[in-house]
């Protein structure tokens, strides 16, 4: 059996970009769905009451919860509110909110489904490699405005769009766009033109 680690007090909550588009798309229906969260978990609320463990989970298991938040703007019983996902860091003193719905559209999520929104964000926060050649070589390496190094190197980035710009200076410069999957290392070779 899985133990269960709830929150510890002084959690702090952290939003995730599923459950911000999923409150706001509640919130164009419901306008006091936004309210009705943030009561349902305010000043270690979780602590006291964490909700139900989602089985199933592998790693997570027991460190995701699901809790029912109250509709002010449904008057349905059980059936009237929204069920609330959130993820507990192992050391307990972290919050991730997942996903929200409305239990009158959606009775229930799959674990596959919570899952794959739980794993989707761990690799995203993740750092992938970059090695990253010039030509010619000995090149600097500017990423995301700020020098980090020298022609040949490696950078350590997030999944996404992303691009290098290569300088030889005074006036010599190429960028070069790129974008991280996660799939494995990219090589990037630069020509800097003459």
């Amino acid at each position: 059996m899985t133990a269960l680690r709830p929150p510890k007090r002084g959690y702090i909550i952290v939003e995730r970009a599923s459950f911000r588009t999923c409150l706001d798309q509640l919130a164009t229906k419901w306008p006091k769905a936004e309210a009705d969260v943030a009561g349902a978990i305010h000043d270690n609320s979780l602590v006291n009451t964490p909700g139900v463990a989602i089985p199933n989970l592998g790693e997570y298991s027991g460190r995701v919860f699901k809790i029912r938040v109250h509709s002010s703007d449904l008057r349905d019983g059980k059936r009237g509110g929204y069920r609330l996902i959130y993820l507990v860091s192992t050391d307990g003193l972290k919050v991730e909110l997942i996903t929200i719905y409305c239990k009158k559209e959606k009775e229930q999520i799959a674990a596959t489904e919570i899952l794959k929104l739980v794993d989707h964000h761990q690799r995203a926060n993740q750092l992938h490699c970059v090695e990253i050649t010039t030509e010619p070589d000995s090149a600097e390496v500017w990423f995301e405005g700020v020098l980090v190094d020298y022609a040949p190197c490696t950078l350590q980035v997030p999944l996404g769009d992303h691009a290098v710009t290569c300088k030889i200076p005074p006036n010599r410069t190429a960028k070069k766009a790129f974008t991280c999957d996660g799939l494995g290392t990219i090589e990037l070779h630069v020509m800097i033109p003459e």
